[in-house]
């Protein structure tokens, strides 16, 4: 759960970045063509979750696999 709302925070952050560099760039650059789209925003935000899913995931699976006291050792 917390994995998963550090990557929506970052999600959010990382779009907000995106439109503001945008901004910057096309009023130094205004012949430049940056093109945002829903749709990227959509298939960025999947990838950033699907990899937050797995490396979140994968370290529990392993935690859970172990005796309580030898898993938080490591923590």
């Amino acid at each position: 759960m917390e994995s998963g709302l550090l990557c929506l925070g970052g999600i959010a952050m990382g779009v907000g970045l995106s439109y503001l560099l945008r901004g910057v760039s096309l009023k130094v650059f205004p012949t430049l063509s940056i093109l945002i789209t829903p749709a990227w925003i959509l298939r960025s935000g999947i990838i950033a979750l699907l990899g937050t899913i797995a490396g979140a995931s994968y370290p529990a699976w392993v935690a859970s696999r172990k005796d309580a006291v030898e898993a938080l050792t490591f923590d």
